[in-house]
């Protein structure tokens, strides 16, 4: 996997938690009858305004992480969650490893397991 790739994804990873309450938004808004505009200014002046494309890539991005999840193993789970969803971009894999309990080179390994496993589910490899 290449490695403009690979921080690719990490990027979207690091911004989980943003595009999951950005969905969250979405869905919330598209379940009421209430006039849009009126009940959700922030759409209108959203420093981040997604395109319908953005949209659905985010949606299949969000599922496929979630259902990659589901089926890993306890370790990769806290790896995600320690290094993506209570992590930093600059977050070294020691710091990760000692907050798991686990060696720096397992961290690293299944980090990148993790990385192609989503890569090849969104068809990048």
């Amino acid at each position: 996997m290449e490695k403009i790739i690979r921080a690719h994804i990490r990027k979207l990873l690091w911004n989980y938690k943003t595009i999951e309450r950005t969905l969250n938004q979405f869905t919330e808004i598209l379940s009421t009858n209430d006039e849009v505009i009126e009940t959700y200014p922030y759409l209108n002046h959203s420093e981040e305004e997604w395109t319908i494309n953005q949209l659905v890539f985010n949606k299949f991005f969000y599922q496929t992480v979630e259902e990659l999840l589901s089926d890993s193993t306890p370790e990769i789970v806290d790896i995600f969650q320690s290094k993506y969803l209570k992590g930093y971009p600059t977050k070294e894999n020691a710091i990760v490893a000692y907050e798991i309990c686990l060696s720096e080179s397992t961290v690293k390994r299944r980090d990148l397991e993790l990385l192609k496993e989503i890569s090849k589910r969104l068809g990048w490899s």
